[in-house]
C-alpha cells in the first residue's frame, strides 16, 4: 500500500491529461509529475487519491532521449512540460487527444492526430498575473506564491520588461490594493492594455503617475468586491458611473424586428438581454487592442476590450481562424454560439459571404462583438443571451454551427438545445479535450458523426492543446 513520502521506482507507460505521466504500481494508478512516458524512475509519493496516487519525480533512472533541462520552473505558468524535448510534446497532445476520444468519447477517430506547432516563445497574447510584495507574475502551482512570469517565455521580452516598469511604479505609489493585473496585446503588440483588479476602493487620482509607464497603450482599474464579486470603479475625477454595455449602434438588423437574417432562418429575432454592466476606469488610454487579420486576401479587424476573452497565441491565431473559416461553405447560414468578441461569426460573414447568427453572453465581450460585427454590413446579427437561453426557443436550423465553450464544456441544456438547432455541421472548438470528448459522445449518439479532427499548440511547455472537431449530421 503505497504512503506519502514513500520513494517508488516506476516505469512510466503513457500520458494523462492535464500534464502528469500514468504509472502503475501492483495495479493502482500513480499520476507522476516531470516524466516522459518510456522512462523509469524514481518518485515521491506526495497524496493519495480515490483510486490513484499523485508522484513527483526525484531521479530519473533510465531517462528519455526526448528529456532536456527545464528552462523554468515546471510549476510556473503551467510549464509542465519544460523538459520534455517540443517535437515529443506535439506527439504527446496528440496521444492525450485519441486517449481521450477513446477512454472518455469512446469514439474512433477518422485519421491520426496532427497538432500544429507554434514558436514556444513570446506567444502569449494574454495572461492574467498577480502582485504580491512589489512583484508581478504567475502564481506557483498549488501556491499564492509569485513565479517569474519572464523566465516561463511565454511573454515577450517587451511585455515582461512593461511589466517589470508598472510594478516599480505601482511600489512608488505605496498601495498595496493592487492584487490581481489582465494584460492584453495584438499580434504585433502595437497595442498593449494592462486592467488592474484592486481587493479594496482606490482613488483613480492616486495612479496617474502609472499612465507614463512607457510600453502601454491602456490602462484601467476595478475594484473586486470580496463579498459580491463584482468589479466596480469610477472615472478619473468623477464618481463611479457605469460603462455603457447597450449594443452598438451599425448596420446589423435591429433586434425590436424580425430581421432579415431571422426570417430566413425560420424564427423571429431575439430581444437582447439586460445585463448589468461592468463599471470601470481608464486611467490612461484605450482599454481595447485591435487585430487585422488577413484571411484569404479579406482583412477582418477586431477590436477587444482588455477583459474580453480572445485566442491567446499570436503565432497560431491565423491559422485557427483561418481553418474554421474553410470549413463553412460559400454563403452559407452559421450560428456562433459562445461568439466572444466575433473572430469566428465576423470571419465567416466577411469571407465565406455566410450569414450568422453570433450569440454571446458575456457582457464585456459582446459589446465587442457589436463593433465587429458592424464590418460586416449587416451578415452578423449579435445576440446577447447565454446559449442556453438562446437555444431554447431557436429553430433556426443553420447550415453550421460553431461552438467554442469554455473548459468545462457545453452544459447539458446548451448541448441539447445546440442538437435541437439540427444544423448540417457542428464545429466544436475545445480548450479542454476530455469535456470535448464527453460532448462529442452526446452528439454521435444525437445523430452526428466525427469527420475530421485537428489540433492547435496553443500554449507550448504546458498540458493545454486547442482542438478542432468536425461533425456531419447523418439524419439529414
Amino acid at each position: 500500500m503505497l504512503v506519502p513520502g514513500q520513494l517508488v521506482p516506476l516505469s512510466i507507460e503513457k500520458p494523462a491529461a492535464g500534464g502528469p505521466m500514468i504509472a502503475r504500481v501492483d495495479g493502482q494508478i500513480v499520476l507522476v509529475a516531470g516524466a516522459i512516458p518510456g522512462e523509469r524512475v524514481t518518485a515521491r509519493i506526495d497524496r493519495i487519491g480515490k483510486g490513484v496516487a499523485y508522484a513527483q519525480t526525484m531521479t530519473v533512472d533510465e531517462p528519455s532521449p526526448d528529456r532536456r533541462t527545464p528552462f523554468t520552473d515546471p510549476l510556473c505558468g503551467g510549464c509542465a512540460y519544460a523538459h520534455v524535448a517540443y517535437a515529443r510534446q506535439l506527439e504527446i497532445k496528440a496521444q492525450v487527444v485519441a486517449d481521450a476520444f477513446a477512454r472518455i468519447g469512446r469514439i474512433e477517430l477518422p485519421s491520426a492526430v496532427r497538432v500544429a506547432p507554434s514558436p514556444d516563445e513570446g506567444y502569449r497574447m494574454r495572461a492574467r498575473l498577480h502582485l504580491r510584495d512589489g512583484h508581478i507574475g504567475f502564481f506557483r502551482e498549488g501556491t499564492h506564491e509569485i513565479c517569474d512570469a519572464r523566465a516561463t517565455r511565454q511573454l515577450l521580452p517587451a511585455t515582461s520588461d512593461v511589466l517589470d516598469r508598472l510594478a516599480g511604479g505601482l511600489r512608488s505609489t505605496d498601495i498595496d490594493a493592487v492584487r490581481e493585473l489582465e494584460v492584453s496585446e495584438n499580434v504585433d503588440a502595437s497595442d498593449r492594455v494592462i486592467h488592474l483588479t484592486t481587493t479594496a476602493p482606490v482613488e483613480p487620482a492616486s495612479l496617474t503617475s502609472l499612465a507614463r509607464v512607457d510600453g502601454l497603450t491602456g490602462l484601467s482599474i476595478s475594484h473586486q468586491s470580496p463579498v459580491s464579486g463584482r468589479q466596480t470603479a469610477g472615472r478619473i475625477g468623477q464618481p463611479p458611473v457605469e460603462q455603457d454595455f447597450s449594443p452598438a449602434r451599425s448596420a446589423a438588423p435591429a433586434f425590436s424586428r424580425p430581421s432579415r437574417i431571422a426570417q430566413d432562418f425560420g424564427r423571429p429575432a431575439p430581444v437582447v438581454q439586460d445585463f448589468s454592466p461592468a463599471r470601470s476606469d481608464v486611467i490612461a488610454g484605450s482599454p481595447y487592442v485591435t487585430d487585422v487579420l488577413s484571411i484569404n486576401g479579406h482583412a477582418v479587424t477586431l477590436r477587444r476590450h482588455v477583459l474580453a476573452f480572445f485566442q491567446a497565441n499570436r503565432f497560431l491565431l491565423h491559422d485557427l481562424v483561418a481553418h474554421v473559416s474553410e470549413r463553412i461553405e460559400q454563403g452559407s447560414s452559421v450560428v456562433d454560439l459562445y461568439a466572444g468578441v466575433g473572430v469566428f461569426a465576423v470571419t465567416a460573414a466577411m469571407v465565406r459571404g455566410a450569414r450568422v447568427i453570433a450569440v454571446e453572453g458575456d457582457r464585456v465581450a459582446a459589446r465587442d462583438l457589436d463593433a465587429n460585427a458592424a464590418a460586416a454590413e449587416g451578415a452578423v446579427e449579435t445576440v446577447h443571451q447565454a446559449v442556453e437561453a438562446f437555444t431554447v426557443g431557436a429553430r433556426p436550423r443553420p447550415d453550421t454551427l460553431i461552438v467554442d465553450p469554455p473548459r468545462t464544456g457545453m452544459s447539458k441544456e446548451a448541448l441539447e438545445g445546440a442538437i435541437r438547432l439540427g444544423a448540417t455541421q457542428v464545429l466544436y472548438v475545445s480548450c479542454d479535450v476530455a469535456t470535448l470528448a464527453r460532448d462529442s459522445r452526446r452528439l454521435v449518439d444525437a445523430g452526428y458523426r466525427l469527420t475530421r479532427i485537428h489540433a492547435f499548440d496553443l500554449f507550448p511547455n504546458t498540458p493545454h492543446v486547442e482542438t478542432v472537431v468536425e461533425f456531419e449530421n447523418l439524419r439529414i
